[in-house]
């Protein structure tokens, strides 16, 4: 195909190509840096044609034609432009310059071959969107807690589909080993996580992310204002302890998610809190810990697995988790945070792997949780675990019956979360007038309900219900009681909690007062 050809055909809709293309060379001639660059260059010529379909709509169909020779040359041809000795000139490391010929010489006859190529739109924020099959792109602001193999690529992921305008807050770096599951690439090995995984999902949207690497549980000025300034969290780190600091920042409004493997990378979790932050990431810490010790379906779920060292040293180690189980969960994380988002609920939700690839999918609903301050700590219990306290009850009624409690105990904060009621152990015995809790079977249950949490969970106290017609106020022999627990947990720093249930759902707990210390 020639210039002329395309000319003539463009001429009919009244555009003179020709005349532009002169304009243009003619601007174009000089040593100027960007001169010599563009006449070195060849011509590209974008033309948009309208094309209407058969129901009258109209689209466009945007087609490009390449020169075969650079624009200087086609400058030459047509008698615009001459070539000039660059060293003449004093441009340096400039094969050709070109300069305005004056007077214009004659143009050349010879035709100019161009040839047509395919136009492609640079993947971008809209772009990106579209393809993901959303209205609009998602420009809320995120923090994005944890650079690894589990937060690279969610952020990847979600970047691809045009999703959030991120900040990344990572205090590692990549290093080999992070190459069996990590999205980033060799090249990136020995940079700040933070700040490789920003780049790259920039370059991915065309569009520049901020990076922190430094500490998120010691924020420095720059994270304190992207936490402030964030509609989205998203812990990614694997770290109870900042999924927990996170749970607890007072600056930041925006809503928070946790997102994790299990040890054997056969599971991935969601902890989503409500919209209007009422259910927190604690909360639903204590809430997916429940489901954990109650679901038989996670029975292994937190099973501890051996690590490979990947370092000289002993204590250097990662776990055993294939690259493709690692993806697959990344992405079913990835889906379900943004599921998550479209709703204002809070809900914990675990993809479990199978095998042979198939999916289960387990869901618990938020629990609405309550706070009683008691002496100097702070108890923390949900619906949920009133209904398990309820159930037992009924279960033994008229009879009274108890158990132990287990819980998460943050002795930094003085805080208990109650999180589940054990039965009474089957030599336990109960009347319409009192009960005698059991012993046999007790150890090895709290020992398997701590181990089955990855030592999260501890005894935290007892409960026991009243009968029917009674007040759950504590009786003579409940503050004996009350008072021998405190005793027996204060080695262990904790207080002596008691739950007591009776009729419609009306529970109390309680606590001894604290010991005098003599000074």
């Amino acid at each position: 195909m020639t210039l002329a050809a395309l000319n003539a055909e463009l001429l009919q809709a009244g555009i003179d190509l020709d005349g532009e293309i002169k304009t243009r060379l003619k601007a174009w001639a000089g040593i100027a840096n960007d001169s010599v660059r563009r006449l070195s260059s060849r011509i590209a010529i974008v033309v948009t044609f309208p094309v209407t379909a058969p129901d009258s709509t109209i689209t466009d169909d945007v087609r490009a034609f390449i020169s075969l020779e650079a624009a200087g040359q086609i400058g030459v041809e047509w008698g615009l432009l001459l070539l000039a000795n660059s060293k003449a000139a004093g441009v340096a490391g400039a094969d050709n310059v070109f300069v305005r010929a004056v007077p214009e010489g004659t143009p050349s006859t010879d035709d100019i071959k161009i040839e047509p190529a395919q136009v492609h739109l640079a993947f971008d924020r809209e772009l990106a969107a579209t393809v993901a099959d959303q209205a609009t792109p998602d420009r809320r602001r995120a923090v994005l807690v944890g650079g690894g193999a589990l937060g690279s690529q969610i952020g990847i992921n979600l970047a691809r589909e045009g999703r959030f305008s991120w900040t990344v807050a990572d205090n590692d770096y990549l290093l080999p080993h992070n190459m069996a599951r990590h999205a980033l690439l060799a090249d990136e090995i020995g940079a700040p996580k933070a700040l490789a995984l920003a780049r790259q999902m920039g370059w991915l949207l065309n569009e520049s992310f901020t990076a922190v690497a430094g500490d998120v549980t010691r924020p420095d000025a720059e994270l304190v204002k992207e936490f402030g300034e964030a509609e989205v969290i998203i812990d990614a780190s694997a770290s109870v302890a900042v999924s927990r600091y996170l749970a607890d920042l007072g600056d930041a409004h925006g809503r928070r998610l946790c997102v994790f493997f299990n040890p054997a990378g056969t599971a991935v979790v969601l902890l989503a809190e409500s919209a209007d932050r009422s259910i927190t990431l604690r909360n639903l810490e204590a809430q997916y810990h429940r489901l954990v010790q109650t679901d038989p379906a996670l029975d292994d779920h937190l099973r501890a697995e051996p690590g490979v060292r990947y370092s000289g040293s002993c204590r250097a180690l990662t776990n055993r988790i294939p690259a493709t189980n690692a993806a697959l969960l990344s992405a079913l994380g990835a889906r379900g945070l943004v599921e998550a988002l479209k709703g204002d609920e809070a809900a914990v939700r675990i993809w479990k792997v199978a095998d042979t690839g198939a999916v289960q999918f387990i869901e618990q609903r938020g629990a609405p949780a309550h706070r009683a301050t008691l002496g100097d700590w702070t108890i923390v219990y949900d619906d949920d675990l009133l209904a398990e306290l309820g159930r037992l009850r009924d279960g033994r009624l008229p009879h009274e019956t108890g158990g132990v409690l287990l819980g998460i105990a943050d002795m930094s904060r003085k805080s208990i979360h109650v999180v589940h009621a054990l039965p009474e152990p089957e030599d336990s015995r109960g009347s319409a007038e009192g009960f005698e809790r059991g012993v046999v079977g007790l150890r090895t249950a709290v020992s398997r309900a701590v181990e089955s949490s990855l030592h999260q969970l501890s005894y935290v106290g007892e409960w026991h219900s009243h009968p029917r017609k009674s007040s759950p106020l504590p009786s003579a022999i409940d503050l004996a009681q009350i008072a021998w627990l405190g005793g027996e947990l204060e080695h262990e720093g904790l207080p002596g909690l008691m739950a007591i249930a009776a009729d419609d759902g009306v529970f109390a707990f309680v606590m001894p007062r604290p010991r005098s210390r003599a000074s």
